[in-house]
């Protein structure tokens, strides 16, 4: 990834480029300047627009079921 890269439409483009039915991402790191949130208990999202280290990060990937990327 490049910075300026969206995080999830990343890794949805790498699943449909390497037609990854079901993986998991097992660990990862990095940094983002804007992330979307949604708390418990919340029906909308929370825009938060700083530097922000991403310290882990794990995913089911999955192309057909409820846990898509």
């Amino acid at each position: 990834m490049k910075p300026d890269d969206d995080l999830k439409q990343s890794l949805k483009n790498f699943v449909k480029q390497e037609d990854i039915k079901a993986r998991f991402i097992l660990s990862a790191i990095g940094s983002i300047e804007k992330a979307k949130i949604r708390f418990a208990n919340q029906v909308i999202s929370t825009v938060l627009t700083e530097k922000f280290e991403i310290i882990t990060l794990n995913r089911t990937i999955a192309t057909t079921s409820v846990n898509t990327v």
